[in-house]
């Protein structure tokens, strides 16, 4: 399938093809090769956990669950879906947990797949709240597609990843303009800072 080389949103902002679809299932595929090597001697009775972020996570954690498939490699998946607000007059926002994972994950390697990395909050307060669970995980890592390369610090480190990118705004793959375009099969980046 061909992608178009620019879109032009609703609200007038142009958008640039940064990563085609074909590029995109490459580097899907090289980190499911990764997971799979780093995980080899997980226990089958309790394979490692792909925790999707709602909603944008869903669409590469579908991908990168099928990539794994692809490979023979046992895994389980679940969801959290978390929310931003952002109380007036404060940079930080706060975060709140709409939906729960409902597998058992204490003892657990989880993998957090999300679609993008931007300033880091929201993966902070789920990193936390992981590490609080009794019993624990065996091992939490993250797994994002693109990590901005401005982001607050991180409470984490980041072990699988696609790409690094810029401040610019971000839309496919799970990643939206006004609740719109997550669905594209390729990510398009803003020509201009949002």
């Amino acid at each position: 399938m061909k992608q178009k080389g620019t879109i032009v949103t609703n609200d007038g902002q142009i958008y640039d093809l940064l990563k085609n679809e074909e590029e995109i299932k490459a580097k899907i595929k090289e980190l499911a090769r990764r997971i799979k090597r780093d995980y080899s001697h997980a226990n089958n009775n309790k394979p490692p956990v792909l925790l999707f972020v709602a909603k944008g996570g869903l669409y590469f954690g579908i991908d990168l669950s099928r990539a794994l498939e692809a490979i023979d490699f046992v895994h389980d998946i679940d969801f959290v879906q978390l929310r931003r607000n952002y109380p007036k007059d404060e940079n930080t926002p706060l975060v709140d947990i709409l939906s729960w994972p409902q597998s058992d994950l204490g003892g657990r390697n989880i993998i957090v797949v999300e679609d993008l990395i931007d300033r880091g909050p929201s993966l902070n307060f789920l990193y936390k709240n992981l590490a609080l669970l009794d019993p624990s995980p065996a091992n939490i890592e993250f797994c994002p597609l693109f990590i901005k390369d401005h982001h607050d610090k991180l409470l984490f480190k980041v072990k699988y990843f696609g790409w690094i990118v810029g401040p610019n705004w971000l839309i496919g793959l799970g990643m939206d303009s006004l609740r719109k375009y997550r669905g594209l099969r390729a990510v398009y980046q803003s020509r201009t800072l949002q």
